[in-house]
């Protein structure tokens, strides 16, 4: 009875590791400085799977079906990433480094309850022209 229960428990143990993993992982880096994007967001669009880059930049997604797919990394502050993969069965594709070049966003310099200040240069509209702006300042809400 023991060499059963014995049996059962290494059959049981071996098989998850003879499962086969698909899918890709990376390093994501800032382009300028090469520190490692942390909280970044990386995307399998088409399987709609996705990762959080840890604070070595690092990501996995290992439950990916094979074929072609999307890679999209999103991350505040920087711009959109996108990258054709061609996912392979049974293999984790290491990407390698992945830089994002910084998005230069200023949306917003200061916000509290009242006050709200923009950047000009960021109120353009679709042709490129600036639009105006009065200031933003004591507004309320309050009825």
């Amino acid at each position: 009875m023991r060499l059963k229960l014995f049996l059962l428990l290494l059959l049981t143990a071996v098989i998850p590791s003879l499962a086969q993993t698909t899918g890709v992982a990376g390093t994501v880096v800032d382009s300028n400085t090469g520190v490692p994007v942390s909280g970044a967001t990386v995307m399998l669009d088409n399987q709609g799977l996705q990762a959080t880059t840890d604070p070595s930049g690092e990501f996995r997604i290992s439950t990916a079906k094979a074929g072609d797919d999307m890679l999209v990394i999103v991350a505040y502050g920087y711009q959109d990433v996108t990258m054709n993969v061609n996912i392979v069965n049974g293999v984790i594709d290491n990407l390698g480094i992945i830089k994002m070049l910084d998005s230069n966003l200023n949306n917003v310099f200061y916000e509290d309850q009242n006050d709200m200040l923009f950047d000009q240069n960021l109120l353009e509209d679709e042709e490129g022209s600036a639009q105006s702006i009065s200031a933003l300042t004591g507004a309320s809400d309050d009825v």
